[in-house]
């Protein structure tokens, strides 16, 4: 198995899979994960809260390779994420980007970026011209707008 595939069935086993408790198992205690929302680092822990969160979103129906990288340790998968909308069913599509180091086939360390802007747009928690309104100077400022997707 090349460790692209390596690394996308480990993504795979958690999102598609739902097996969320596998991360104790395919990172190790001390990983070092760089989280795409905050920029901060966390570790194995605070990815099972946002794997949870994420699942809590969206079913998944794959996720595709579309390109594999390594260099030395550094494995880089680009991947398309497919799913739905766990509360409106329509279909979820977005590119993500992992970077991890992989250690006796486990993940060190990881780098995780994924087009959360289209993914939330798709789950109607954005404005489909969110990413516009921001480049041309505006603001979001929907909190008191905000909705719960049963309300939808």
């Amino acid at each position: 198995m090349s460790d692209s595939n390596e690394v996308m069935d480990i993504y795979r086993r958690i999102l598609v899979g739902e097996d969320i408790d596998y991360i104790n198992d395919a990172f190790t205690a001390d990983a070092i994960v760089h989280d795409f929302s905050s920029g901060d680092t966390t570790g194995p822990k605070d990815m099972i809260v946002l794997a949870q969160a994420l699942v809590s979103k969206v079913v998944y129906g794959d996720l595709d390779l579309v390109r594999g990288l390594k260099d030395n340790d550094w494995h880089t998968v680009v991947m398309r994420v497919k799913g739905r909308g766990r509360h409106h069913h329509r279909p979820v599509d977005v590119l993500g980007t992992v970077t991890v180091k992989l250690r006796d086939g486990q993940i060190c360390e990881a780098f995780h970026h994924i087009d959360i802007v289209k993914m939330f747009q798709q789950l109607d928690l954005m404005p489909p011209d969110a990413m516009l309104q921001c480049l041309a100077g505006y603001r979001l400022d929907v909190v008191g707008q905000a909705r719960r997707p049963s309300d939808l």
